[in-house]
């Protein structure tokens, strides 16, 4: 990027919490557990007094964990998701993720700053998986005052298995039917059946198919 560029950790559009209620900023940045939502919610959705909502089909893990930063979240977890260690959700102000059903996760973070992070159907994730939406920091043209690094939607189709350490970047696509490796990063397009490796970042398009 040309010229001067600044960086703060602070967004521009954060919460006022000088004209947030009381009630209101019980619901800023806390950390909802799956026991948690469930118990406050009816008929599969929960939703706060800053319009945050979470929706889950028969029931939601223990291990889940959301953490709300603003208003206008939204979380859906699909039916026969099974979580073994953790799966810890970050929203920010209107940011999305919808995971799809008969998923698993071992252990991973998920953080949608505004945008939409979107898991497919029958994927399985293993533990160290961060899915980031955003680079967490905002980055900012001196001269503009634009903001230069806007945060992206990922993407990540049916039946994917992502491997152990992975790291998925904002707007990252990988299509179904494809395998990430171990300690792969990904930041772009991984198309339907192939594979993303890990280190050596070698990759083998439209060729692979994962067992059922």
């Amino acid at each position: 990027h040309n010229g001067a560029i600044g960086m703060t950790s602070h967004a521009p559009d954060e919460l006022d919490l000088d004209v947030v209620g009381i009630d209101e900023l019980f619901c800023v940045d806390r950390v909802l557990t799956g026991a948690e939502i469930a118990e406050r919610a009816c008929d599969g959705q929960y939703i706060d007094s800053l319009n945050n909502m979470i929706k889950f089909d028969k029931y939601i893990p223990e291990q889940v964990k959301v953490r709300f930063n603003g208003r206008d979240g939204y979380v859906h977890i699909g039916s026969n998701v099974q979580v073994q260690e953790e799966l810890y959700i970050n929203i920010g102000i209107g940011g999305r993720c919808i995971i799809g059903q008969d998923t698993s996760v071992v252990e991973a973070e998920i953080s949608a700053e505004t945008g939409r992070i979107s898991i497919g159907n029958d994927c399985m994730l293993s533990s160290g998986i961060r899915i980031k939406g955003s680079d967490g920091h905002h980055i900012f043209d001196i001269e503009s005052g634009k903001r230069i690094n806007e945060s992206k939607d990922v993407y990540i189709g049916d039946h994917v298995w992502i491997g152990e350490d992975a790291k998925i970047l904002k707007g990252s696509k990988i299509e179904s039917g494809s395998i990430v490796g171990a300690c792969a990063l990904v930041s772009g397009i991984i198309p339907n059946n192939s594979v993303c490796g890990g280190g050596t970042r070698k990759s083998h398009k439209g060729k692979c198919m994962l067992a059922a």
